[in-house]
This record gives C-alpha cells, sequence and structure tokens, in this order.
C-alpha cells in the first residue's frame, strides 16, 4: 500500500519517485462510543528513546501507545495495522502542551516521565509507563493566586522545567516539586533593553549549549535569552519572525545557529541564522490558513524538516538548501502535527479540525477529492456517515486519526 503525492502546484517543485514515498504502517483506532466525541487530535509526540508516543486530545484526554515492536521486520506492509492505547489520562481541562523527560530510557523505569500543562492546573508530571501521577509544579502570581503556564520544556539534561507565562518566565527544580521556582521578566525597565511582550507559547533550547533558550510569544515576536544571568537581563535580543502569533520555535540539532519558527494563519516557516537575526536564510512554504496550531518537526540529524497543513498534505524539506524534497497526502483534513521517531525511520501524524456543519455535511476549507493513501487509512472506521449524520448544531470535530509512516529510503 504505497503513497501517491499529491499533484498540486508547489512553489518549489520537485520529482517524486513513488518509491521514496513513505508507507503508511499503523494507525489509531477511533472509538465509535457514545460517549466518546469526535474531538481532534492536536498534538503527537514520540518519547526519546522512540519506544512509545502520546496522543494529545482536545477533549482533555491524554492516551500512551506503545510504538510496535517488529514493526521493521516486515518485508512488506500489506495491511494497516490498528494500534490501541495503552492508558488514558483524563486531565482536568485542555492540554495546552506536553515534553517529554529527555534523559528517557525504557530499560530504567524512573526516568519514564512527561509533563503536561492545562488552563487552570498546575504543570503535572506523569509517569511514562502507566500513566500514574507523580507530583506538580505549582506557579503563583504577587496576588498568590495559581497560574497556569501556556508552554512547558524540559531542559537539555531534565534538571529543570521553563514555563512561559504572559511576559514572565517562570524555571523549576526538577527534583523539587512545589511552589519552588526562579522567575524571570521578559519586560525591559522603561524601554531600556529587548521586550518580549504577550504570552510565550513555545520554548526550545540548544543541545550544544543547555543554558541558551529561545522563546516564541503570540505577539509574533521571537526572544533569545541565557537564564544563567540575573533575572533582569535574562533577554539579549529579539527578532521579528511573523505577524501572527508563534505556534512553535525550535533549534536545528547538530547546528548551533539555525533557528526555525512557525506561526498561526501564516504558509512560512521562516529559518533564521541566529549570528545575523535582520536577515531570513529562506522561507519553508506551507499551508496554515486558520488559527490551528500547525506543528513541525527536525529529526534528530538535523538534516530534514517535516510539517503538517490544513491541506491535510504532509511536507519534508532539506534543511541543507531549503529545498522541498516529498510531499504526500495524509488525511482529508488538516495535518496538526508530526513527529520523527529518534531511532528508526518513522513519521508519526495526527489530523483533525474543528468544523462548522453547512448544509452538505461538508467542511469549510475541506477538499472535495482526496488522496488514496488518506482514503485507506480513513476507510477502515469510516465506512459509513451513520455517526457523522450525530452532529451539535454549534461546531463538531472531524477525523480524530493518527497513522505512522515508514521511510523506505531518507
Amino acid at each position: 500500500m504505497l503513497t501517491t503525492a499529491t499533484k498540486e502546484t508547489l512553489q518549489d517543485p520537485v520529482i517524486q519517485r513513488q518509491s521514496h514515498l513513505p508507507i503508511a504502517i499503523a494507525a489509531t483506532k477511533v472509538s465509535l462510543l457514545e460517549d466518546e466525541p469526535f474531538y481532534h487530535l492536536q498534538k503527537i509526540s514520540f518519547a526519546p528513546d522512540g519506544s512509545r508516543f502520546l496522543l494529545i486530545d482536545v477533549s482533555r484526554l491524554v492516551s500512551l501507545y506503545f510504538s510496535p515492536n517488529d514493526i521493521l521486520n516486515y518485508s512488506h506492509f500489506a495491511h494497516l495495522r490498528i494500534c490501541k492505547p495503552s492508558t488514558r489520562i483524563m486531565v482536568g481541562e485542555c492540554v495546552r502542551d506536553v515534553d517529554w523527560f529527555p534523559l528517557m530510557d525504557s530499560n530504567n523505569p524512573a526516568t519514564c516521565a512527561f509533563i503536561t500543562c492545562c488552563k487552570d492546573h498546575p504543570v503535572h508530571l506523569w509517569d511514562g509507563n502507566d500513566g500514574s501521577y507523580r507530583c506538580s509544579y505549582c506557579a503563583y502570581n504577587h496576588c498568590d493566586e495559581l497560574v497556569s503556564p501556556h508552554s512547558i520544556r524540559f531542559s537539555t539534561f531534565g534538571d529543570s522545567i521553563f514555563c512561559g507565562f504572559h511576559r514572565r518566565l517562570c524555571v523549576f527544580d526538577t527534583q523539587r516539586p512545589g511552589r519552588d521556582f526562579i522567575e524571570y521578566s521578559l519586560t525591559s525597565y522603561r524601554g531600556q533593553g529587548p521586550s518580549l511582550r504577550g504570552i510565550v507559547s513555545s520554548i526550545d533550547s540548544k543541545i550544544e549549549e543547555p543554558y541558551y533558550l529561545t522563546l516564541g510569544s503570540f505577539s509574533g515576536v521571537v526572544g533569545l535569552g541565557d537564564y544563567r544571568v540575573d533575572q533582569a537581563n535574562f533577554l539579549h535580543t529579539t527578532m521579528r519572525a511573523h505577524n501572527g502569533g508563534i505556534t512553535m520555535v525550535r533549534f536545528v540539532p547538530g547546528s548551533s545557529t539555525l533557528l526555525l519558527a512557525g506561526a498561526r494563519k501564516d504558509d512560512d516557516i521562516v529559518v533564521w541564522d541566529i549570528r545575523n537575526t535582520n536577515k531570513v536564510v529562506y522561507r519553508l512554504s506551507r499551508k496554515s490558513e486558520t488559527n490551528q496550531r500547525i506543528g513541525f518537526d527536525i529529526d534528530h540529524t538535523g538534516k530534514f524538516v517535516c510539517s503538517g497543513s490544513t491541506d491535510g498534505i504532509i511536507r519534508l524539506w532539506s534543511l541543507q538548501n531549503g529545498r522541498l524534497f516529498m510531499s504526500w497526502n495524509a488525511s482529508r483534513w488538516s495535518i496538526s502535527s508530526v513527529s520523527w521517531n529518534p531511532c528508526f525511520p518513522l513519521l508519526a501524524s495526527c489530523s483533525g479540525q474543528r468544523c462548522f456543519p453547512v448544509r452538505s455535511h461538508s467542511c469549510l476549507g475541506s477538499k472535495q477529492g482526496s488522496d488514496s493513501s488518506s482514503e485507506s487509512i480513513e476507510s477502515e472506521w469510516f465506512s459509513s456517515n451513520r455517526q457523522m449524520k450525530q452532529e451539535d448544531d454549534h461546531f463538531v470535530y472531524r477525523n480524530k486519526v493518527a497513522a505512522l509512516w515508514y521511510f523506505q529510503s531518507l
């Protein structure tokens, strides 16, 4: 079951061979129970050792899946494997962000953990094997009220947890849960020095320089700083990356200078060289026409970057020259998130979007036709439209599907 490339006019067209395109080998099964609504998946994330992955649902559900052990022993992939979750965690509110412990090792159960942040809840640390609760990290404002971060991130060695708030950054010690944290202000005193306004929506750190951070905000500004300095001088430079709100910022592994940033309602992923922040290296074109978060991910070698899109097409670029390497139609709906497996040539993607019903029961922004790859994946559980007719009068969520793609040659 090979996928076929979508015949569309791209900004940088490439010749794509059918044998080079990835194969859909596994997918998550959507439950059609009445008590489980059709909420879409908003994020997927592989563990650092590639043994499992997380699926984040807008219905306050976090599902833990284990990667198939014999997935690379197949000589051919004749049938689509259906993955079932090993455990599910119902959190208090919609999950804003999630991150794995970076030094995770399946042979050491103590390191199998991940953190989540939700609205009106502290940061929770969960067990990566059975989904049990471990501890919490609570942040408070000047009125001694509990505040919830909008973005979280482990440090490179897992000794600290970074939490992004409105105009401030809080750093927790991983070994000391509770309310002890160090606060860094992101606004300058009387306009002297760089300032990062708005909500901190994404955080990332360098592998080579773990104390060097990049912060993206919903004001469209990316800030660079070092949290080893005093709280007043955390930021040392800012740059205007997008007109819309930044949804993701990532350093390129293996490169100490390249930085990628993506925003909502912006079709470009901007690639920066932090040595010269006044000039963009190149732009990677995708489709992001709504306010939905469209995530991208960089492989562990730092050679390729992959991104979802609102048109259901997954695009893969080469970071050496910024040229489009391949693209394929993965879903009839938006691809909200992608994640590379750090150990195997596997890519995980999840799809779905919030839709408003119209007379023809179609979705705004959806395509009338779809590719054979997306049809073959979704026909496993969307063989009839009986459940689709039970829609809400206000809005509905469609296509709660995640798939694993195997690259034969990359």
